[in-house]
């Protein structure tokens, strides 16, 4: 369980009832529309990439594709 979830409630609290639901969901779109572009990317390149770190060398190089995983690696065990 990640800290987003954890502090959901919270930020739904202040949020309210009309505002905190449609935020979530405005959010949860644009968040699947941004997926959807990244898959698209994946797809149309050649040969066909399907990492994050394989994308951001294929469309800005190599120093893009080590900040990529070096943000990943920090994701991975938390701000």
């Amino acid at each position: 369980i990640g800290m987003g979830i954890l502090t959901l409630p919270y930020a739904g609290s202040k949020g309210g009832y009309i505002l905190g639901p449609l935020g979530l969901l405005f959010v949860a779109g644009l968040s699947h529309h941004c997926m959807g572009l990244v898959v698209e990317l994946g797809a149309a390149l050649h040969p066909r990439t399907v990492t994050f770190g394989g994308l951001a060398l294929h469309t800005c190089g190599r120093w893009a594709k080590v900040l990529v995983e070096n943000c990943l690696i920090v994701t991975q065990y938390g701000f």
